[in-house]
């Protein structure tokens, strides 16, 4: 009776690992089960891939374009495909035109736009998906070319949004090495001239056990933190997998060299940035509620006092990543290392003066290292030294040192709440504005650009900004995070996947949003780059559970065609 107990046991047993390893074989190859009604594994949900259409099969074309803002409302604007008669085209917005044509699948053509001050550059396109539009700039009319005010050395580019490998997680279901030469092939027509991508790095915490558990039917292998991880130097920095969080792995030399291959093939120079956590998003997937989790560590990271102890520890293990990278990245050819890590950045108080010493040290020894340009990024109201923040900025001068200065702001309301004690000319009531139109929008973020030019002249430096404006009305001056924070008990999932009544998308205002930073940037001297995000998918609501088009990418939205209408101008 125990010998057939036991081999009962050890079927079970022997079945468990042929399923287990079934699916990892299945994950591995990519191999997906017939269609039915069962659910799809993760790795068959790609709803980032919209189905392409026949050839032949009747459909229409869209076509949107933003242009000068030189151009009067009253212009009459049409689109001219392959040389046929003129099509007129509808006001679609401040500076915005669109219209919609028949068309068929496939079908390759020519066009232009015309004004009545001349034509713009030809475009190209093929029809590949059913109703498509595609978001054009025009840079200027062959009689009537604009003229931008930037510095001479001004450029416009992109942030790759911060993912890389395969993307499981908040219903995305992606590889985005799949998406390099497709995303920058985008880029090129954009006319963009940088590309930022995200690698990604985490804590490892020395004496704390592995933890597994089974999510979406992937194994998941993940630490939790000591209870003292705020103030603990017992880890070491890893290279991120997708195994704990089933997202955001590190970059690996082929990777490196793929992307910088594909970027300097299209004219884009290649810039490397990193995330780090001393929590990964694994640590919070089995919490009843992520946000309010990861929210408990972002306080605790903002409350802690440090050590010069703690400081030096954080600063020789991060010195080493980055003269490792800046090897990996030599070999590749990247172009510029943006070293100031992103997610859980901390603070350094009261020990600003060594933390300020030791970065100093930091870039000096990645640029005798790295071939390239060495970047940091500052916080705004940091860099302006306002009062009340947890560091004393005015005891930092490190970024003196660095070959560039980015700054990042998610919305206009954050950065002028951010810097209220400058805003005296701006109460809050000057930005509760609904549906803000370009010039409002810009009557905004001109007193923040000239606080912040004010001081790159005082400091003698430049910035660049990288400027992420989301996609539903009134996002500008909104903060962003309150509109996924309205339950303070929910998972992030819970918002992404639409449990919660979010707002439309907005993609009109967005581009209005864009179009004001271009506009307020304009004809300032210390200001030498402006990006902005971009997916590396198509993915879009409609065919993702996730609300992914509330986000800040402009891909696949008016607001591509505005930073195409830029680009394109600096570059002349």
């Amino acid at each position: 009776m125990l010998d057939r107990n036991r081999k009962i046991v050890l079927g079970i047993f022997l079945l468990i690992v042929l399923i287990i390893s079934g699916i990892l074989v299945m994950m591995a190859f990519e191999i997906c089960p017939p269609k039915g009604p069962w659910k799809a594994p993760p790795w068959c949900e790609n709803y980032a891939e919209i189905p392409p259409i026949a050839a032949g099969e009747a459909t229409t074309a869209g076509f949107w374009v933003s242009v000068p803002y030189t151009t009067s409302p009253d212009d009459p604007i049409r689109v001219v495909i392959d040389g046929k008669a003129p099509v007129s085209m509808a006001p679609a917005g401040e500076y915005a035109w669109d219209v919609s044509v028949p068309a068929v699948g496939q079908e390759s053509f020519s066009y232009h736009y015309t004004s009545s001050t001349g034509r713009s550059r030809t475009f190209d396109r093929q029809i590949q998906i059913p109703n498509h539009v595609t978001y054009d700039g025009v840079s200027g009319w062959s009689e009537e070319p604009i003229k931008p005010s930037f510095p001479p050395a001004f450029r416009a580019g992109i942030w790759m949004q911060d993912t890389w490998g395969k993307n499981y997680n908040f219903m995305m279901f992606e590889d985005t090495r799949k998406n390099i030469e497709s995303s920058f092939d985008r880029l090129e027509r954009i006319g963009v001239t940088e590309v930022v991508v995200f690698d990604f790095y985490d804590a490892h915490w020395v004496n704390q056990p592995n933890k597994y558990a089974f999510d979406r039917m992937i194994p998941r292998v993940y630490q939790d933190p000591p209870d003292d991880w705020i103030t603990s130097t017992e880890w070491e920095i890893v290279p991120g997998t997708f195994w704990d969080d089933h997202r955001d792995e590190a970059m690996s030399q082929v990777d490196l060299n793929r992307i910088a291959e594909a970027a300097h093939a299209r004219n884009l120079r290649a810039i490397w940035s990193m995330n780090f956590g001393f929590t990964s998003i694994g640590t919070y997937l089995g919490a009843d509620s992520i946000w309010e989790a990861s929210g408990a560590d972002f306080a605790a990271l903002g409350e802690v006092e440090r050590t010069p102890e703690w400081i030096d520890d954080y600063f020789t293990k991060f010195e080493a990543l980055m003269l490792d990278r800046a090897d990996a990245l030599n070999k590749a050819g990247f172009d510029m290392m943006l070293i100031t890590p992103g997610w859980h950045n901390t603070h350094f108080s009261p020990e600003e003066e060594l933390a300020n010493a030791r970065m100093k040290q930091m870039i000096a020894k990645v640029k005798e290292r790295f071939n390239g340009d060495v970047a940091v990024s500052v916080d705004p109201a940091g860099f302006l030294e306002a009062k009340g923040l947890r560091d004393d900025w005015s005891q930092y001068d490190y970024y003196h040192d660095a070959d560039a200065i980015f700054i990042r702001i998610y919305s206009i309301r954050t950065g002028l709440e951010t810097l209220a004690e400058f805003q005296e000319a701006l109460p809050p009531e000057s930005y509760d504005i609904t549906d803000p139109t370009v010039e409002e929008m810009k009557a905004l973020i001109d007193p923040l650009l000239d606080l912040i030019e004010a001081e790159a002249e005082r400091k003698d430096v430049e910035i660049s900004l990288f400027c992420s404006m989301s996609a539903f009305s009134n996002a500008a001056l909104t903060d962003y995070m309150t509109v996924f924070a309205m339950d303070p008990t929910m998972a992030i999932e819970d918002t992404f996947m639409g449990r919660y009544d979010l707002p439309d998308p907005d993609y009109a205002h967005q581009s209005d949003a864009y179009e004001a930073w271009w506009q307020a940037t304009e004809g300032r001297t210390r200001i030498v780059r402006l990006m902005g995000s971009y997916t590396w998918d198509d993915a879009v609501n409609e065919l993702s559970p996730a609300r992914l088009d509330l986000g800040s990418s402009i891909r696949n939205r008016p607001a591509e065609g505005v930073m195409q209408k830029w680009a394109l101008s600096v570059r002349g």
